[in-house]
């Protein structure tokens, strides 16, 4: 087997794929906008996982999806080919375990702290969604600059929500009052969130916050991401009433953002 560096262009890609892509895994439309997005922002990195291959007799072995992403990109790409792999050797491709999101921001040191990272990401996804709709993944790139940009209401998020018990330590509760971090006096925040993974009122205008929370015990949030953000509005909002000092008797729906952030406008 010969490994080179070669300039892979679009077209080049396009006829890879075209003329030389057989027997490979169906297309991840979601793991493509990915890789174009590296590509795009400039963000990629050429290293040897990164690496097209083919087969002895010219067959693409591996690549599909850097190839496609290259191609929706429109942009050329530095990578290292392999060429003359056995078909033995290529059965032994894609068995390993995929890297996480969470091990490529620890391990490439993109985030301040790795503490609760899968809820730093959790509640990044949550907020954007709620923002902006989307639900697509982002490279860890963008993830890390958002979750800088964000730090502070993440870190008081997973902090003051850390030993909540299930229904109330979720994504949409975090990235809620991740935001409201924002937008009211701290002090008031700490005292919802520790009234919510309590449920001991520490007086009577505390009595809306056990009110959310037996909705939130109850299971209202299923894994779907349109529970998930009413779940987020509502909680969002009982926090903005409570910080004004509104008394809301019943959980309802919310049809949209009591606060936003607008740090996804550029997405």
């Amino acid at each position: 087997m010969e490994m080179t560096r070669v300039n892979v262009t679009p077209s080049m890609a396009g006829i890879w794929l075209e003329t030389l892509n057989e027997n490979n895994r169906s297309i991840s439309r979601g793991k493509v906008n990915v890789y174009a997005a590296e590509i795009t922002d400039g963000t990629w990195r050429n290293t040897h996982q990164n690496c097209i291959a083919f087969y002895e007799d010219g067959i693409l072995a591996d690549g599909q999806h850097r190839l496609s992403a290259v191609v929706q990109a429109k942009k050329p790409v530095e990578m290292f080919v392999a060429t003359g792999l056995s078909r033995v050797d290529g059965a032994a491709i894609d068995q390993g375990r995929a890297r996480k999101l969470t091990d490529a921001l620890v391990i490439g040191g993109m985030v301040e702290s790795s503490k609760y990272i899968s809820a730093q990401v959790a509640i990044l996804r949550m907020v954007r969604h709620a923002e902006t709709a989307d639900i697509r993944a982002m490279t860890a790139t963008a993830t890390a600059e958002k979750i800088a940009e964000m730090s502070d209401g993440i870190y008081f998020a997973t902090e003051n929500t850390g030993a909540a018990k299930s229904g109330v330590g979720n994504a949409a509760v975090r990235g809620a009052v991740a935001v409201a971090f924002y937008e009211i006096p701290v002090v008031k925040l700490q005292r919802f969130c520790r009234v919510l993974v309590t449920g001991m009122p520490e007086g009577p205008e505390d009595m809306m916050i056990i009110r959310v929370r037996n909705w939130l015990m109850e299971g209202q949030i299923s894994a779907t991401p349109r529970n998930k953000l009413e779940a987020y509005r509502i909680v969002l909002n009982f926090i903005k009433a409570y910080s004004a000092g509104h008394d809301l008797k019943k959980v309802r729906k919310v049809g949209k953002n009591p606060w936003e952030l607008g740090i996804f406008n550029n997405d």
